[in-house]
């Protein structure tokens, strides 16, 4: 074993963000790591500026993909030539604080936890305008069921489905046979195989991670596939809570409003995105009769909002849902300051931080 910490990055076309990436964990207080930049096929700058940078800092190794390849493929391949004690994965275009890997490896050593995770920021860079926001999580080591009771919070404030605020045991994924599913939502299907039956699990409360959530320019538009991959990721986050055995009605309300929160992205996608007419009417033909909508409706949490919600799908009205999706569209694009104020303070219990 070379190192304690094996930090993997697959970067594809994000020169600009690329090198406040690399150096985020070069700069780490902790420095006892191996890093793994997978040049996945680029055709801008970002494999120079890696090359660059590998050449000032023997700890990076570079892998240049001739064509662009599912990420999930990518990182998989990383992973097998990982040959540290923990695994930790950060995109190409966020950053990290420089204590993370510190903090994150001594809470993971000195609890003997499998799985580590973080509090991180949310940013937005819109219109030549930062906003950013803090989401945290307790500041806790978990026993599993501590932890299977605790994690529908973390869960629905997104703490849980990324894996750039985690630190793995690599041993321990190995003998689950744990990797990156090929599919759209592949980090939130590997944490979900994850939590599944871990057992030893601790959270450091303290944000230390930049997430990059929305560009200068850049609009959430409609993926073909992007709706149903939504939706299979919720059918996994509900068969992890199966095999749990947790179905008490708190929990299950604190998910009903998780899944009516994508359920509206999926609509502002929709309605405001790409494709015919008769795909949008299909689409949201598909929102009013799926299970996971039925689901939902039956446990959602009490309040305006989602009685609203609620309303709106019953109508099943192709038009009240293209004007609703208008409008949040609308919102979204000309006031994207209250848009994600709104988003993170609200939906994601984040607190504005500058």
């Amino acid at each position: 074993m070379n190192s304690q910490i094996s930090v993997l990055m697959c970067a594809y076309n994000t020169e600009a963000y690329v090198e406040k990436a690399i150096r985020s964990i070069l700069d780490q207080t902790f420095s006892d790591f191996e890093f793994l930049i997978i040049d996945n096929g680029s055709s801008d700058g970002t494999g120079k500026i890696i090359d660059r940078l590998s050449r000032e800092d023997d700890r990076i190794s570079v892998i240049h993909n001739n064509e662009n390849e599912p990420p999930s493929e990518s990182l998989n391949k990383a992973m097998q030539k990982a040959e540290s004690q923990y695994l930790y994965i950060i995109d190409s275009d966020d950053w990290a604080e420089p204590e993370l890997l510190e903090k994150m490896y001594e809470r993971a050593s000195s609890h003997d936890a499998q799985l580590v995770y973080t509090g991180f920021y949310m940013d937005y860079h819109i219109k030549r305008k930062t906003y950013s926001f803090v989401v945290r999580s307790d500041d806790v080591d978990y026993t599993q069921r501590e932890f299977r009771e605790k994690a529908i919070d973390d869960f629905t404030r997104m703490v849980l489905t990324n894996y750039w605020n985690k630190l793995y045991l690599l041993d321990d994924l190995r003998k689950r046979g744990i990797q990156f599913r090929n599919t759209k939502m592949f980090d939130l299907h590997f944490n979900m195989d994850v939590i599944m039956d871990v057992d030893r699990v601790s959270s450091v409360g303290e944000p230390l991670y930049h997430m990059l959530r929305a560009r200068s320019g850049s609009y959430m538009k409609s993926n073909p596939d992007l709706n149903q991959k939504r939706r299979d990721h919720f059918a996994h986050t509900m068969q992890v809570y199966e095999h749990w055995g947790i179905s008490d009605r708190a929990t299950m309300e604190k998910l009903a409003g998780y899944y009516l929160a994508h359920l509206t992205r999926n609509i502002i996608d929709t309605v405001n995105g790409n494709g015919s007419k008769e795909y949008k009417k299909n689409e949201l033909r598909i929102f009013f009769n799926d299970k996971w909508t039925i689901f939902a409706l039956e446990n959602r949490p009490k309040g305006l909002k989602t009685t609203v919600f609620a309303l709106l799908l019953g109508s099943r009205s192709y038009m009240l849902c293209k004007i609703f999706g208008w409008l949040a569209g609308s919102f979204e694009r000309f006031m994207p300051g209250a848009y994600y104020t709104m988003r993170a303070a609200v939906a994601q219990k984040g607190r504005k931080s500058i």
